[in-house]
């Protein structure tokens, strides 16, 4: 007896599935992010111990913007600090900063933040 290859058949959605974004909005999405500085990417293996450090505190900016809701320009006001410098926080830029400098700028938002070493 021979077998016969069976053809998977593959269909499309014309209509994306409910709370998905409608194709007008994708675009408005794409936009918008192409003119985003995109977030710096190191590998851990490649990343010093206060390149490690600095990425955990800024990493606590983006949870405390994602848990309140807010954009980084509020963040910024609150933090005494211009935009762009937040944007580089937020994006991992953190060449700019000293690990004490994060963790002043943290303990503004996060009073009871505190550096913790585990060996």
């Amino acid at each position: 007896m021979k077998k016969t290859k069976t053809k998977l058949k593959v269909t499309y959605s014309k209509t994306p599935p409910p709370g998905w974004p409608t194709e007008a909005e994708w675009k408005l999405i794409e936009a918008d992010l192409a003119t985003k500085p995109a977030t710096r990417i190191i590998p851990i293996s490649e990343m010093t111990v206060s390149q490690l450090i600095k990425k955990e505190l800024c990493a606590e900016f983006i949870r405390y913007i994602n848990k309140n809701k807010m954009k980084q320009k509020e963040l910024a006001a609150i933090l005494k600090i211009t935009e762009s410098r937040m944007s580089e926080i937020l994006h991992y830029y953190f060449d700019h900063y000293t690990i004490d400098r994060l963790l002043e700028l943290l303990i503004i938002i996060k009073p009871e933040a505190r550096l913790k070493i585990v060996a």
